[in-house]
């Protein structure tokens, strides 16, 4: 076994501790999710995606930011973020992903229930 692998044993991965998602989700509302950043996390990859009824996911084209605005077209979709931690040495941690709106479905209106 080289010296390399061994050192990076002792080195734990970059990861995220309490990632959660503030904010309304509602269309023209903004969420942001925000966590710990631990292990020697220096950045993070950011995906919004929506999952379907029917179980497929979409990648939301653009939504790479911790910030989103919530739009129609997440309407009856369970909105998540999934965030990929990095190091200085741009190795990756483990994905995280959180559900917006406690996992329940996003609807038009604060006031349908």
């Amino acid at each position: 076994s080289s010296s390399f692998s061994e050192a990076a044993d002792d080195d734990p991965l970059p990861a995220i501790e309490g990632l959660q998602i503030s904010g309304e989700a509602y269309p023209g509302r903004e969420l942001q999710a925000c966590g710990y950043s631990i292990n020697g996390t220096t950045s993070c990859n950011f995906e919004w995606v929506r999952h379907l009824e029917d179980g497929s996911v979409q990648y939301i084209e653009g939504a790479k930011q911790p910030m989103y605005l919530v739009t129609a077209d997440d309407v009856e979709t369970y909105l998540a973020i999934e965030v990929q931690p990095l190091d200085d040495r741009k190795r990756k941690g483990e994905l995280v992903k959180v559900f917006a709106n406690d996992h329940r479905k996003i609807t038009c209106d604060p006031d349908m229930h």
